[in-house]
């Protein structure tokens, strides 16, 4: 590990000052971003996926059962999160952050190294750590529960421990065996965690292999040997976990799986003939559209839907070239657009916050970076080259992959530490070259260049979709929070655009049920029917309000209705077809659907309630005391009520001490607890 003694007193006092700022950028940003209900409800594409994953690893799933749209690395990490900070997302968010900075540093005492004696080298190894704490884009996306908070931690230590395992390569034999072989194996390992955390990194790993194997073909036979085992040994261990997952991966599904489902989806999405180059197609009435249509298709022609959706990649392509060489073009430029490109978030969710709106640096990243790649590659210097490798290689794999497959802001995270050192390289050669009239001759057009390719192009997009789709997700987010005042108008904004999806509808209806207007709820639920034949939603919760009215027939007739069109793969509807049958005494079947709502999701606070209840009724008490505390890990819409539950279960178990002590916390938080205050009286 790198020692702080090296660099001096002084630059240790400057490193944490600035490390001391970025966490400071790092607290105000997150105190700006819990006012959004997303902070503390993670609503959206990606996010949700990632946050429902975890929960469900912390409810016992400590292996998945069915194979995941994505890798599965991430979920794991964010499990460690909430269950450290005890579900407080102000301590899990600011951990996230905290690893994410730490992760630079030891690529700092990289730079102080590879560029010492440099011209400029100050300038650089500074500007790195500066960028590194405060960098509002870095700060955004690493306080989100998405992979690449953790895919970019990974991939810094990964370069680090490369430098560190070509340092003094003269001594490779001797030390070969014990110190030099575990620095590569484990740069490999960290490769393959992110890989599994994210597969685009695969291709990373691979491009370190290559540059590994290459390296010694110019050199001396013995030298060329020690670098070939370095490449062999560095690509066994990156490939270790990658194989695992993969090879899981197929058994569960029956079939050859990579690390995740999704990738033909995700190449689709960049490559067909209505792509504009990023994340166009979002969740919607469109979304759900193409990708009914490719399960069908995909089932007609007895293949996977990803193989389905690469058939159809590639026939665009063949069939269309020139216009996949225009869209290739077209990424290629909007890979180092000025803008943050929308992939699991929207423009209104990004800048929620004015910590994001109020900065200017992204543009200037990008030019200055452009200038230091073509500084370093046209002007030959062979030595700069050479020290920046692989930050070089980290920028030039992740630029191709946002070319083959999708651009967007987050898939371009991972290259922020390559374009970190070859912004400030531009910006250094630019400086320090002001009046050597024939170095700016031939950087001055790159800069021009550059900043028309930054600042000029326009990603096409349709921002009211954009729009739509952050009203909802706020709603999504304000409704799990009870808060339906605030829901209702974004709602209503949202349906300005979504006139033909029935989720909107739904969400409407379900904030008309809880204030008690039940008419008008089941008018929403209906709309949302003629807007959407394929929804589940609608009938079922058509089917609760007939329930809580009486019309039993109409409400078995809906819940039928919704199972035909969902299967037994919804555990929302499992559960509530399991509260209507126990409310009208069919226990067997209610707890047959229970167990199942609760293997699709273990985590479901609503359906562990009610499994405790009926254990309660079964008077089978510890199991329905275990049921209960469960439930209250996991955020129950309601609870108090699911305390009350917990302390009769424990009072009937024999442990009326701890009856009585939930009992008088819920005092303590609502002293006009009715329930509380019964059943305190019934503990004396």
């Amino acid at each position: 590990m790198p020692d702080m003694r090296t660099i001096g007193s002084d630059a240790v006092r400057k490193t944490l000052i600035l490390l001391l700022a970025g966490m400071i950028c790092r607290i105000i940003y997150l105190i700006q971003f819990s006012e959004s209900p997303v902070f503390s409800w993670p609503t959206g594409t990606d996010v949700e996926e990632y946050y429902d994953w975890a929960r469900r690893i912390l409810a016992g799933e400590f292996l998945w059962h069915e194979v995941h749209i994505h890798a599965p690395l991430y979920p794991y990490f964010l499990a460690f999160l909430l269950f450290f900070s005890h579900f407080d997302y102000m301590i899990a968010r600011l951990l996230q952050e905290s690893i994410g900075l730490a992760a630079f540093i030891p690529l700092f005492f990289s730079l102080s190294k590879i560029s010492e004696g440099q011209c400029g080298s100050s300038f650089i190894k500074w500007g790195f750590i500066a960028l590194c704490s405060a960098y509002p884009p870095l700060i955004y996306y690493q306080a989100e529960f998405v992979s690449e908070a953790l895919m970019l931690p990974l991939l810094c230590i990964v370069l680090f421990m490369l430098y560190r395992a070509e340092e003094d390569i003269q001594d490779f034999q001797r030390s070969f065996t014990y110190s030099k072989a575990f620095t590569f194996a484990g740069a490999g390992f960290l490769c393959g965690l992110a890989s599994i955390c994210h597969p685009l990194s695969v291709f990373f790993s691979f491009a370190e292999f290559v540059y590994l194997s290459c390296r010694g073909l110019s050199r001396k036979e013995r030298m060329s040997m020690k670098y070939a085992w370095s490449a062999v040994i560095f690509a066994v261990s990156a490939a270790i976990l990658p194989l695992a997952v993969s090879a899981y991966n197929s058994y569960q599904s029956g079939g050859l799986v990579f690390i995740q489902k999704n990738s033909g989806f995700n190449f689709w999405l960049g490559n067909n003939r209505d792509s504009t180059g990023g994340c166009y197609l979002r969740p919607g009435p469109e979304w759900e559209s193409v990708h009914r249509s490719a399960e069908a298709a995909a089932a007609k022609e007895e293949i996977s839907k990803d193989l389905y959706f690469l058939k159809d990649s590639c026939s665009y392509i063949i069939h269309n070239p020139l216009g996949e060489i225009g869209k290739l073009i077209e990424k290629a430029v909007m890979t180092v657009n000025f803008r943050e490109l929308p992939s699991g978030d929207v423009f209104n969710i990004t800048y929620y916050t004015p910590f994001m709106r109020n900065y200017g640096l992204t543009g200037l990243l990008f030019v200055f970076a452009l200038c230091g790649l073509t500084a370093v590659f046209l002007r030959g210097n062979r030595e700069d080259l050479f020290k920046y490798r692989h930050f070089i290689i980290l920028i030039i794999v992740f630029w191709i992959l946002q070319i083959i497959f999708v651009t967007s802001g987050r898939y371009r995270l991972a290259m922020y530490p390559g374009l970190f050192v070859m912004a400030l390289y531009g910006a250094k050669e630019l400086y320090f070259n002001l009046k050597n009239s024939a170095v700016m001759f031939k950087l001055l057009p790159v800069f021009f260049i550059a900043c028309a390719i930054v600042f000029i192009p326009s990603p096409r997009r349709d921002m009211k979709m954009q729009e739509a789709e952050a009203s909802l997700v706020f709603a999504e987010a304000y409704i799990k929070a009870g808060n339906y005042k605030a829901a209702l108008p974004e709602i209503e904004s949202a349906l300005k655009f979504y006139k033909n999806w029935g989720r909107p509808y739904e969400m409407l209806g379900n904030i008309h049920a809880k204030s008690g207007d039940y008419k008008t709820a089941m008018d929403c639920y209906r709309k949302g029917m003629e807007a959407d034949p394929y929804t589940w939603n609608s009938p079922m919760n058509l089917a609760i309000e007939y329930d809580r009215i009486g019309q039993k027939k109409e409400a078995e007739k809906f819940f039928d209705l919704a199972m035909k069109i969902a299967g037994p793969k919804e555990s929302l509807l499992l559960y509530n077809i399991a509260d209507f049958q126990y409310k009208n005494g069919n226990i067997s079947q209610a707890l047959e659907n229970l167990n199942s709502a609760l293997y699709l999701k273990p985590y479901s606070s609503e359906a562990l309630n009610l499994k405790g209840v009926i254990k309660l009724k079964m008077k089978e008490y510890p199991e329905a005391a275990m049921l209960f505390r469960k439930a209250l890990v996991f955020e129950p819409p309601n609870p108090e009520g699911v305390k009350i539950n917990l302390a009769v279960a424990e009072a009937l178990s024999g442990h009326e001490a701890d009856a009585r002590r939930i009992v008088e916390d819920i005092l303590k938080n609502n002293p006009d607890s009715a329930p509380a205050k019964a059943m305190l009286q019934k503990l004396r």
